[in-house]
């Protein structure tokens, strides 16, 4: 009897200790929601911000719908570049070029316009250049390595003649002492 009173004991000690543990990770639940909740309202707010930001005036407006589309249709066309799937459509980045492109005749003359668009074209050239640049120093590493190959094997080469040279040599002089010696 006491050894099953003993066991109820340890059973509802371990009860009230998993109850605490349970309740404290309740507790850390909620400040966590508590905090992603923050999170989330702060990013709401900072994209509020930058939608105002870029509607006080109506160039900025129009400048930050493009951007936004231009930045859409980038990762839209690295998408299909990485995955080759059907259910990406390739007339829907063919109709957002064309608007895109309505888009920039219609800003064609504003002076905003052309310093962004200048700014963009350094930026392509930019990352045009840096991609040649890796590609170039890609190459030469294939290249220096082609050529340490092409030294070792000369290397090779020679030292494989000079053993050549050295057996000719020796077996000349072998036939010699044995003409001499008949």
């Amino acid at each position: 009897m006491s050894n099953l009173e003993a066991n109820e004991l340890k059973l509802t000690q371990r009860v009230e200790q998993l109850k605490e543990v349970a309740f404290i990770a309740a507790n850390q639940l909620q400040a966590m929601e508590a905090e992603q909740s923050a999170r989330d309202t702060e990013v709401a707010g900072l994209r509020q911000q930058l939608i105002e930001m870029e509607a006080s005036s109506d160039d900025r407006a129009d400048l930050g719908r493009l951007h936004r589309h231009l930045i859409r249709l980038q990762v839209l066309s690295l998408a299909l570049s990485l995955a080759d799937r059907p259910s990406f459509s390739h007339c829907d980045t063919k109709a957002n070029i064309c608007g895109l492109k309505c888009a920039i005749r219609r800003h064609g003359n504003s002076e905003k316009w052309n310093k962004w668009k200048e700014k963009t074209e350094l930026e392509i050239s930019e990352a045009t250049a840096v991609r040649r640049l890796a590609t170039a120093q890609t190459h030469a590493g294939r290249l220096e390595a082609t050529a340490l190959r092409l030294e070792r094997r000369l290397d090779d080469a020679d030292a494989e003649m000079v053993r050549q040279r050295q057996r000719a040599r020796l077996k000349g002089r072998r036939l010699r002492e044995t003409i001499d010696a008949s």
